[in-house]
């Protein structure tokens, strides 16, 4: 009886346990199967623009290269329900050029972007430029006005000779090109951005 006993225990070791096993390692991978079901990613293409808020004022004044400059991001970005950058996420960039402003020209800067941080303090690495009306991505930095006139004599067909005034001599000393606190910007993406969202339930 006590070898039956023993037999079975034995068989109980050899046959259920490995089964056991079996089924726990099927159920494991299931789960990692599913955790990869949890999350996507979101792929924003060159080009694509955000609206950031500048939160400090910056001037070419005071500010140098190498300033760092933020924006904050003021409304959730999503694709459908799916929320894919939160509001409040910040745009961190840095003053790349600067020029004070001096005689015939306005101070200028241009600002380059190489991060987003999320309101979790995740990193992301970005490259984004300002969008501007020229498409240069520079503030500031135009000719000023000449300080005085000229007078150019013409001579028009059935008028006679009439007198022109012309822009001349040296030009105005230049004024700081000067971004205050709330302006908005439009971003615009140089390279693809890719977000590996995770499904909230």
């Amino acid at each position: 009886m006590k070898q039956s006993d023993k037999f079975k225990k034995y068989l109980f070791f050899i046959i259920f346990i490995p089964i056991l096993l079996f089924i726990l390692s099927i159920n494991s991978h299931a789960r990692a199967d599913n955790s990869l079901d949890d999350t996507y990613n979101v792929n924003f293409p060159a080009g694509t623009m955000f609206k950031g808020i500048l939160p400090h004022n910056l001037s070419t004044a005071y500010n140098n290269v190498n300033d760092k400059v933020e924006l904050i991001i003021p409304v959730d970005i999503q694709i459908g329900d799916v929320i894919c950058i939160p509001k409040d996420s910040k745009l961190i960039g840095s003053i790349i050029r600067l020029g004070r402003a001096q005689q015939g020209k306005n101070g200028f800067f241009e600002i380059v972007f190489n991060s987003l941080k999320l309101p979790d303090n995740q990193e992301l690495n970005i490259l984004a430029h300002v969008w501007t009306k020229d498409g240069t991505g520079v503030f500031g930095g135009e000719f000023t006005d000449r300080v005085g006139y000229k007078k150019v004599p013409h001579s028009i067909l059935g008028i006679g000779s009439v007198v022109q005034l012309i822009p001349d001599g040296p030009r105005k000393m230049g004024k700081d090109t000067e971004i205050l606190t709330g302006s908005e910007w439009i971003l615009v993406l140089d390279k693809e951005l890719k977000i590996n969202i995770i499904k909230d339930y």
